[in-house]
């Protein structure tokens, strides 16, 4: 391979890894299969003249790895839009549900009675995070 082809698929793999998973599996998958569909194609036509369908099968190819490169385009972009969606909600309830966690263990590990104040710091502690997320998910509705 060619230091040229070499850095234009370092490229490619770096737009796939988009810095902090900017498209999903599907993409990739997707991308796999068109660079196999042009390998076919690229077999195809080399063996026309001795191969009776070898023209059919470069054609297949050809529009193979044209849908394939449309799909990994609009998996790409559904996957940045639903990543964009999840994130702010998800680290708010991610938030809430350790902070409801820890709240949780203190009454089991410490085996605390429902009048402890350890339990009601505990508790007090973690409805911030709680109310937090709410408002979150309410913000990503609007």
């Amino acid at each position: 391979m060619s230091a040229e082809m070499n850095e234009r698929l370092e490229a490619l793999l770096d737009d796939l890894r988009g810095g902090g998973g900017a498209c999903g599996a599907g993409a990739v998958a997707a991308t796999s299969l068109a660079l196999a569909a042009d390998v076919v194609a690229g077999a195809a036509r080399a063996s026309d003249g001795a191969w009776s369908e070898a023209r059919g099968v470069a054609a297949q190819s050809a529009a193979l790895r044209r849908r394939a490169i449309a799909l990994a385009r609009e998996n790409a972009d559904a996957f940045a839009a639903a990543m964009g969606a999840l994130r702010p909600v998800a680290g708010a309830d991610l938030a809430a549900g350790a902070a409801s966690a820890a709240a949780h263990l203190v009454a089991v590990n410490l085996t605390v009675t429902g009048d402890d104040a350890r339990r009601t710091a505990a508790g007090d502690a973690a409805r911030p995070a709680s109310r937090d997320a709410a408002a979150a998910a309410g913000a990503e509705r609007d």
